[in-house]
């Protein structure tokens, strides 16, 4: 069930703290993978959230949740621009991006890593992963951290936080619409 996942890997998305969350799951078939993806669409899309395949690989799939106002905002940033224009991003609207980044996790080979923008991750840290190749970085968490360090713990303890109240509610019977923060909610 991708309601369990969606707490267990987005909780940080449906609580509005975070742009959006990856996830890989296992599936019982496209078909059906698709007609969960819509029913829970149709649940999440009310509360700025959209929930996207990126890629389908046998009986695993990548999904992406986000919230789609945020991402909106993020991929206006001229800095996100030019770093997104050297991966061979050339429109920034939610759907073009969405595209571009879709092909590029399609294609295989090495991991596209300016997903971390889509991840809400610090544009310096990404840039610094890259040209580190992953290496010599100062805290590894959530993402791995090059800079700032104090301000990446705090969040990477809120993200916990989150997932483990968040899980603890969603075991205990709380539905997912409920753990849904509405985009602009307070």
């Amino acid at each position: 069930m991708l309601e369990k996942t969606l707490v267990e890997h987005g909780s940080p998305t449906l609580a509005r703290l975070k742009l959006g969350s990856l996830m890989n799951v296992f599936h019982k078939g496209s078909d059906a993978l698709k007609e969960e993806v819509r029913r829970l669409n149709r649940m999440l899309a009310p509360k700025g959230l959209v929930l996207t395949v990126l890629r389908m690989d046998g009986r695993r799939a990548l999904l992406y949740l986000f919230r789609c106002a945020h991402l909106r905002q993020k991929l206006r940033c001229p800095l996100v621009q030019g770093f997104l224009r050297e991966y061979g991003y050339e429109g920034f609207s939610v759907a073009s991006a969405l595209k571009t980044l879709r092909s590029r996790v399609e294609l295989g080979g090495e991991f596209p890593h300016e997903i971390g923008v889509f991840l809400d991750y610090p544009l310096s840290d990404i840039q610094d992963f890259i040209r580190h190749g992953g290496r010599n970085c100062r805290m590894c968490g959530v993402w791995k951290v090059y800079s700032n360090e104090a301000d990446a713990a705090r969040t990477f303890s809120r993200y916990k936080k989150c997932k483990d109240v968040y899980t603890r509610l969603y075991r205990e019977g709380c539905p997912l619409a409920k753990l849904t923060v509405a985009t602009g909610a307070a």
